[in-house]
């Protein structure tokens, strides 16, 4: 059996209802758990150390035992899918380290070669309409 994708659900929102080319947008909503969805039972084999621990936690927590292991699952793939992501993260820097230039070439020197270049012609601009110099 594959691993399932978290569960969502559509919900339109129209953003600034007033203005002329609004339109709605998706928003994305997690499904609880606990809502009405297809699930499957699984059989799990618990030394009785285990179990009692279990037991212990779930009552602490106020929840059922299918409810804490349910919890804690989708946290330890939460964490296995953060982890995977901070290693392939990782790894990207390591095969293009931050600062060398790739494709696109040294960008933050050409944004502020822009930059600096729009700022000189928006000043000469503004002295040809008769605004002081900042």
């Amino acid at each position: 059996m594959g691993s399932r994708a978290p569960i969502f659900i559509r919900r339109g929102q129209a953003v600034n209802a007033g203005h002329p080319l609004t339109r709605p947008i998706d928003i994305l909503v997690p499904l609880p758990y606990d809502s009405h969805m297809a699930r499957t039972q699984t059989m799990v084999q618990l030394s009785d150390d285990l179990l009692a621990d279990l037991d212990r936690e779930a009552a602490r927590k106020g929840v059922s035992r299918s409810a804490l292991i349910r919890d804690a699952v989708t946290a330890l793939l939460a964490a296995s899918r953060d982890a995977e992501v901070s290693r392939a993260i990782i790894e990207g820097y390591r095969r293009i380290p931050q600062g060398v230039p790739d494709e696109w070439g040294e960008l933050d020197a050409m944004t502020e070669a822009t930059v600096g270049d729009l700022m000189k012609r928006l000043d000469a601009e503004e002295r040809e309409q008769g605004f002081p110099p900042w």
